[in-house]
């Protein structure tokens, strides 16, 4: 997932692997490094989440849905270009996905998390002031698990979806 796609999906869910990239979870940058298909969905692979591009997910089957086709194969390399509306590709791509467990999968994406809680470029979160962090605590506690957080793509608040997961 990445900074925009927050709050597309519900992210208490075991198979959500919170946001990838230099912002978002070591484990998520790990699975995606060694997944073997990758459905992006509107997603733009800037710098920021792909790290190195030539090294971007090298054994995965790369399926890029974007309204846009002049987006898709910008940044990454496509194997499956699917021009349109997210909401009507998926819709048609559900009925045609069958139900596999795939455990194996998911618990080692689960022990990339039990072992990689940092932020994905492996910084911790010492460039954070007191006051952010005591702030976005504070927030929390104030609107529960009644609110969507939304945030504009910032220098100075790419690290606020660190620290407001899994509010509902």
């Amino acid at each position: 997932m990445t900074l925009l796609g927050l709050g597309s999906s519900d992210q208490n869910r075991a198979e959500s692997l919170d946001m990838l990239g230099m912002h978002g979870s070591a484990y998520a940058n790990y699975a995606v490094q060694q997944c073997d298909l990758l459905i992006a969905v509107g997603a733009r692979f800037d710098d920021r989440v792909t790290g190195k591009i030539a090294t971007f997910a090298p054994n995965a089957k790369v399926v890029h849905i974007d309204i846009d086709p002049a987006s898709i194969s910008k940044n990454v390399r496509v194997d499956i270009p699917v021009v349109g509306d997210a909401k009507e590709i998926l819709t048609e791509l559900v009925k045609e996905v069958q139900y596999n467990e795939r455990k194996e999968w998911f618990d080692k994406i689960a022990e990339f998390a039990g072992n990689h809680k940092t932020c994905g470029s492996a910084v911790q979160f010492e460039f954070l002031t007191g006051h952010d962090i005591k702030m976005q605590d504070e927030f929390r506690l104030l609107i529960g698990c009644k609110a969507r957080h939304t945030n504009e793509h910032d220098g100075n608040r790419n690290t606020d979806p660190l620290h407001t997961e899994n509010w509902c």
